[in-house]
């Protein structure tokens, strides 16, 4: 008999299989073939379910990101149960994650910029959708080779307005913005309380040279990492800030094909 937290999957068509026969459980699917895409590369998150203590969380995540779909997120194809196992299908990028951009190159104000315009859309996206992400950060910023940016559906959740926590969002954002210009995020060598411990003491993280960015840049950073969050930006009041020609937000879309041969330089010193 099938556990009874698997009964949701059936519910919003996610695929059960059935490793004894190699055919899916449920109406419509008995024809399907297992992980039918041949036409693109994938990834596959396995997540072993005896290991999991809160398995609705695990349902909860793939039912948002089913839901929420956009050209700046990593989107979701399929889900699958193998065995013991959950198999979750996800869009492929090979360009890796922004830490492994951050940790071997440094980055212009352009490039950053870049980065920054598309992770904005999505959490504009997404907080229209009454959706937090929660783990804004380097590692759930994937690259595609094609310039592509988009942001990680792991760890999002829903919320109902009216909330002050999409502000959550945007002050992660604001850190991984200092990361990218310095290389690392700051209090790095703290431990996670005591970093906490001394944001909430020290305020807004300071950067070591501020007078290397643009009066425009450093603006806006300043409106992420504000320590009032009813006056911290949102993202969609970030993507319309206005700085004319030099604004490295409205016309990060220009500084793509530097981003993509940025990729394709560490793939290189990869390989």
């Amino acid at each position: 008999m099938m556990n009874k937290w698997l009964s949701p999957l059936f519910e919003w068509g996610i695929k059960i299989i059935d490793t004894g026969t190699g055919r899916f459980l449920g109406n419509s699917c008995n024809n399907a073939l297992l992980l039918s895409f041949p036409s693109r590369q994938v990834a596959i998150k396995q997540m072993n379910l005896q290991q999991q203590p809160k398995k609705e969380l695990i349902i909860n995540e793939i039912l948002v990101m089913r839901e929420n779909k956009n050209p700046n997120i990593v989107n979701y194809l399929d889900s699958y149960l193998v065995g013991e196992e959950l198999w979750v299908v996800m869009e492929y990028l090979a360009g890796g994650s922004l830490t492994d951009v951050v940790t071997e190159t440094c980055m212009d104000e352009g490039q950053i910029a870049a980065v920054c315009r598309e992770c904005l859309q999505a959490l504009e996206f997404l907080h229209s959708n009454q959706v937090i992400h929660r783990d804004i950060k380097s590692d759930n910023i994937l690259l595609g080779m094609d310039g592509s940016v988009k942001l990680s559906m792991r760890g999002a959740a829903t919320v109902l307005p009216p909330s002050p926590s999409q502000f959550l969002d945007i002050w992660s954002l604001g850190i991984m913005a200092i990361e990218m210009i310095e290389g690392e995020p700051p209090y790095l060598n703290e431990n996670p309380l005591r970093a906490l411990y001394l944001i909430a003491t020290n305020g807004t993280p300071e950067l070591q040279n501020p007078e290397k960015l643009s009066p425009i840049f450093r603006d806006f950073l300043n409106r992420c990492l504000e320590m009032d969050v009813e006056k911290r930006g949102s993202a969609k009041e970030l993507l319309q800030v206005s700085g004319g020609e030099q604004d490295p937000i409205k016309h990060s879309r220009v500084r793509i094909g530097r981003w993509r041969n940025v990729i394709l330089g560490l793939k290189y010193c990869v390989i």
